[in-house]
């Protein structure tokens, strides 16, 4: 099985440090036969590197550079925030459909949408998350769905956050398995987030026939390539089916 970490940061995101030469450089040590830059979409003020409407081309180009030096696949994508419960993206279509891979998910949850619920209004939060999820997985320019429960504990007062991933609920567990397998989207094992998922992610994976994206989430170098917690789980839950990219 080829070794793949299709969710990297480089210096371009704003809370990355590695160079794409240096990432390129980490990969061949790790044994990456694929890889893919993934930086953030939105960035603060002064730090919009995708501002240039030329800068996808010419990222493909300095990638296709390195690919002759290295020879290592990496794919030139982004990991785009979703703006909406309809599963839009913060990038006009035109642009998002010049990567070669695109990771969105809930992301900064819930501060884009609205401030944290209160105690009364706790009741919509898991609710909308799995909404957001859902239009993620139901836009076309969408390759993976990121780290499936990321942040979703920080709707909730921070003594209950340990225990928040149990709570929730399974049928929004099996209908984000379900939609992705529908819309032939992957479903990431993120090595930084895979321990918020339980088995009943990877139960629901196999009634489905899911496919699977691998990233370290790597924001420094010296995570890159390092995704050996996921191929645990492939092994683990019997995964087959990585993407193909």
């Amino acid at each position: 099985m080829e070794k793949i970490d299709l969710h990297i940061h480089s210096s371009l995101s704003s809370d990355a440090a590695p160079s794409f030469e240096e990432i390129f450089r980490k990969l061949k040590k790790e044994g990456v036969t694929k890889g893919a830059l993934t930086n953030h979409i939105p960035e603060p003020p002064g730090h919009v590197w995708y501002g240039d409407c030329g800068a996808v081309k010419k990222l493909k180009k300095q990638r296709d550079r390195l690919e002759d030096k290295y020879g290592i696949r990496v794919l030139v994508g982004a990991e785009i925030d979703v703006i909406n419960n309809n599963g839009a993206l913060a990038l006009p279509d035109a642009v998002v459909s010049e990567f070669e891979i695109v990771i969105s998910g809930v992301h900064r949850y819930p501060t884009l949408m609205r401030p944290l619920p209160n105690g009364e209004s706790m009741h919509y939060g898991p609710a909308e998350y799995y909404a957001v999820s859902e239009g993620v997985l139901r836009n076309p320019l969408v390759t993976v769905l990121a780290h499936p429960v990321w942040a979703f504990d920080k709707l909730f007062p921070e003594s209950m956050q340990k225990q928040a991933n149990a709570w929730f609920p399974e049928i929004y567990k099996r209908e984000i398995m379900r939609i992705a397998s529908e819309e032939g989207k992957a479903v990431e094992l993120n090595a930084d987030e895979i321990w918020r998922m339980d088995d009943a992610w990877f139960e629901f994976g196999r009634q489905y026939g899911n496919t699977w994206s691998i990233g370290s989430d790597a924001h420094k170098l010296q995570f890159v390539g390092c995704v050996d917690v996921c191929y645990e789980a492939v092994k683990k839950y019997g995964i087959r089916k990585l993407i193909s990219v």
